[in-house]
């Protein structure tokens, strides 16, 4: 599956059902020596001006994704420490 068919799907917390977002507005972190993604952060906040990470985004593992549906990705944010500080 290629990265762009995910885009549009929504975030959704599969411990508490939240939508967290939509993996479309997400900023992946990248291992260059890898190349491996690690983590995600989603804004919190909305606007087209905004630039950069902000302190308000959220920090979520990659690998707390537990599975890819049509229109949803679920995570699970309680079990796997997926989401940062």
């Amino acid at each position: 599956m290629l990265l762009s068919e995910l885009m549009d799907r929504v975030l959704v917390d599969m411990q508490t059902g939240e939508k967290i977002g939509q993996l479309n507005r997400a900023d992946l972190s990248i291992d260059p020596q890898t190349g491996k993604i690690g983590d995600m952060w989603l804004p919190q906040e909305q606007g087209i001006l905004r630039k950069g990470k902000r302190e308000t985004d959220r920090r979520i593992a990659w690998d707390a994704i537990r599975t890819v549906g049509t229109d949803m990705i679920l995570l699970d944010l309680g079990n796997t420490g997926g989401e940062g500080e």
